[in-house]
């Protein structure tokens, strides 16, 4: 059966790797008419209900089932609870609305939710993190991951054509990440290595990471979600590299990269370090059958990353020097 697919948040660094998935496998893909207004409630819903009712529309007139997947959201592991529960309110919202539309309740469809295993097992003394391990938050970030899980999984258990699938993924990195976040270690090096700045680093060196390219983890999710076992209606899947790294090895990456201007690291401490744990390590106990692709290297990522972020500099910077020039 063919399949009618949205991303909300289509245009951040997950968002635009899954269109990118979804594109290949030839998938239909809702774009909404608006560029959505995250800072005003009022144009929000207005923007969401007319969303909702297009996409519902296209799924119709298609005759299809259809895929809704969450890829956006402005929290990281800084956010404060009041940061965090405007975001849930607005899941809320878009659970509330998809409830209310009989046309995509009454066929069959699926829910995709991007979560954040980094968060979510922070503090977990496992010495490997898979599917069954318990969570274990230590930010207000964390807590509202879960707590937007939970809703889901509420939710689909009230319809029985609905599917909710949760991706718990790793320490994401890729291109297109937000300025405006302060989190992606590998992008933040890569910014100030272009920029010739120094690089604050606040937890130690030795803490270990699984990093795990946007195009990567896409193609795992999406990939995992078409095998799904129709039986259940609701799944938790981990998607990781399953390789883990130390900052130092990141930092030893970028300076075989740069060797004649390498990155300048001060290492400092801050109070939130003791939120993120030392040694997150993760192993799927599901079927990896169907990952017919060798996973990027983190040699290869990096450098498209700092390749990116130049070009993105290199405009930022062009743009500055036209603005000044028509200023004289």
């Amino acid at each position: 059966m063919e399949t009618t697919a949205w991303i909300i948040g289509r245009n951040g660094m997950l968002g635009t790797s899954i269109f990118k998935v979804l594109s290949e496998l030839k998938t239909n893909i809702f774009i909404e008419p608006d560029n959505f207004n995250w800072q005003n409630p009022a144009t929000l819903h207005e923007q969401l209900c007319k969303s909702i009712e297009l996409f519902a529309d296209n799924v119709t007139q298609r005759r299809t089932s259809w895929e809704i997947y969450w890829a956006a959201g402005v929290g990281t592991m800084a956010s404060t609870r009041k940061d965090m529960a405007q975001e849930t309110e607005i899941f809320k919202e878009i659970l509330r609305l998809i409830g209310n539309e009989s046309r995509l309740i009454g066929v069959q469809g699926t829910i995709i939710f991007s979560s954040s295993a980094g968060a979510i097992f922070s503090g977990s003394t496992e010495l490997i993190i898979n599917e069954n391990t318990k969570v274990a938050p230590t930010t207000s970030y964390a807590l509202a991951k879960i707590e937007q899980e939970n809703l889901i999984e509420k939710f689909v258990k009230s319809y029985q054509n609905i599917i909710g699938f949760i991706a718990r993924i790793s320490t994401l990195y890729g291109l297109k990440q937000s300025i405006t976040k302060k989190q992606g270690l590998i992008t933040h090096i890569a910014r100030c290595l272009i920029a010739k700045k120094t690089i604050s680093i606040y937890v130690p060196l030795d803490t270990m990471r699984d990093y795990i390219s946007s195009d990567d983890a896409a193609r795992i999710m999406v990939k995992s979600l078409r095998l799904v076992d129709n039986d259940k209606n609701f799944i938790k899947k981990v998607v990781a590299s399953e390789r883990p790294t130390t900052i130092a090895e990141i930092i030893g990456i970028f300076k075989r990269l740069h060797p004649y201007a390498p990155p300048r690291i001060i290492k400092k401490t801050v109070a939130s370090t003791s939120a993120y744990g030392r040694a997150l390590r993760y192993k799927s106990n599901q079927n990896h059958k169907f990952i017919n692709f060798k996973l990027t290297s983190l040699e290869i990522g990096i450098s498209r990353v700092i390749a990116h972020e130049l070009v993105v500099y290199i405009q930022r910077d062009t743009k500055s020097i036209i603005s000044q020039i028509l200023k004289i």
